[in-house]
């Protein structure tokens, strides 16, 4: 059987939800203003839906402070608060810099220890060139937007003319200062 192309796709948004939706842009547009009321039987009516949704849809603009429902009087649409809003808008923004400036030393510091491994196998990868098996630990400091090393441990057998050729390495591809890089032998495990 062929399937005609796809025209617009399912809307699977629930009595509540649509109600919910068009209520809150009734509000933010301005075609219910603050202290208007709102009768949940006549929005059954308009949405052809028992009143159970509308209740459901009224409880959260409730809770999210769009309307104010005074139970066995009036359910109204809420007065703004310019203030209360500064207040929230005020301790949102306080909470989104905090989250970042979190997640920025979190992203510096995996950023440091990367750079550092790479580094390391940088001088792993040199050692063997020159024969010798080693491993290498970088310790860097940032310098502007940049970590560059500023000490090296080496361990492993590397003979002394091999560690004199791999200082020298360092020192002129990695710019660390020759009393800042230590050689010592692997321990027995």
């Amino acid at each position: 059987m062929p399937i005609p192309e796809k025209g617009n796709d399912l809307c699977r948004l629930s009595a509540k939800d649509i109600i919910y939706r068009t209520v809150c842009e009734w509000i933010i547009t301005g075609v219910l203003r603050p202290g208007e009321k709102i009768l949940d039987s006549e929005l059954a009516r308009h949405f052809s839906v028992s009143r159970t949704p509308v209740r459901e849809a009224l409880q959260v603009l409730e809770s999210q402070k769009l309307i104010c429902v005074r139970p066995g009087r009036a359910t109204v649409v809420a007065e703004l608060d310019v203030e209360e809003g500064w207040r929230w808008l005020e301790d949102y923004l306080a909470s989104v810099h905090s989250r970042e400036a979190e997640l920025t030393q979190t992203v510096e510091s995996q950023m440091k220890v990367i750079i550092e491994q790479e580094y390391a196998a940088y001088i792993v990868d040199k050692a063997a060139q020159l024969g010798a098996a080693c491993s290498a630990r970088t310790e860097c400091r940032r310098d502007g937007g940049l970590y560059l090393p500023q000490r090296v441990e080496v361990t492993g057998a590397v003979p002394p003319p091999l560690q004199s050729e791999l200082v020298q390495i360092i020192v002129r591809d990695l710019g660390v200062p020759e009393e800042q890089i230590d050689f010592s032998e692997e321990e027995a495990p």
